[in-house]
């Protein structure tokens, strides 16, 4: 007797699938729109939950006010991304704004910010953030707590970041590119701050910075320390550069304070 054994194979045709409630498809022609804050949440949701949306577009198509999701009385915004899953999308603001960022921890929670973790395919274009507060242990700022892709074209306009240590204006530590951005808010933290980033190891190229940078050790108005020690093996170094930026703020602080940077 012979048993003939049939496999059968779901093909899903239609490509990948989410739960949210995004118009489009993702393409580049075709992006996933968001307009309202509910769809954002969503967004973060999906990345936190292990989709990256390599390849994926995301269009903001208006501005959006998060105090219907985040507050004093609701809770933390939960940033797009996070150390253990990276957002690797495109994401085009439209010159849109997004407002009334609140992130507020009393304990040792870090990586804060409208993005969690941009990664090395990830990147945020023509993105304002407007009013709110961030406050966090370390490694946080308004648009990106870490940057590994490319930030272009985004401000920060009165949303204030505070931290113990490793707070920027535009992104808690830059290890890609960031252009073309400007800081408009306060930062202070105890070590290492600065208007666009704390740690630059990448690029920051025709950036500025127009609020008063507090800090112990280590702040500048445009990074706090520019390149550094890779600790890891003692011999290499991260390099960082900055190009064409300028600071209109004022600097505060005890020791390695400049008005580009406190250590280069």
């Amino acid at each position: 007797m012979k048993r003939i054994t049939t496999a059968i194979f779901i093909l899903n045709l239609c490509g990948l699938s989410y739960s949210a409630s995004w118009d489009g498809s993702g393409t580049k022609d075709d992006p996933f729109l968001i307009s309202t804050p509910q769809q954002l949440v969503e967004l973060a949701e999906e990345v936190n939950n292990g989709t990256d949306f390599q390849n994926e577009y995301f269009n903001l198509t208006n501005d959006i006010d998060l105090s219907e999701v985040c507050g004093d009385s609701l809770g933390n915004w939960i940033g797009i991304g996070s150390i253990l899953n990276y957002f690797e999308g495109s994401f085009l603001g439209g010159n849109h704004s997004i407002s009334n960022l609140y992130i507020e921890h009393d304990d040792d929670t870090d990586y804060c910010g409208l993005f969690g973790y941009i990664g090395e395919q990830g990147s945020v274009v023509d993105l304002t953030i407007q009013n709110g507060s961030i406050y966090n242990s370390k490694w946080n700022g308004a648009i990106a707590a870490i940057n590994n892709g490319l930030i272009s074209n985004c401000k920060n306009i009165n949303c204030s970041v505070k931290s113990w240590q490793y707070s920027g204006g535009i992104c808690g530590v830059n290890y890609n590119t960031i252009e073309n951005c400007e800081n408009q808010s306060e930062v202070t933290c105890s070590f290492c701050c600065g208007g666009i980033c704390s740690y630059n190891y990448g690029s920051i190229i025709n950036c500025s910075n127009k609020n008063g940078i507090t800090t112990r050790n280590g702040g500048g108005g445009i990074c706090g320390y520019n390149g550094g020690f890779d600790y890891s093996n003692c011999q290499g170094t991260k390099i960082g550069f900055i190009d064409n930026c300028n600071n209109e703020g004022s600097i505060i602080g005890q020791t390695k304070i400049g008005g580009i940077t406190g250590r280069n």
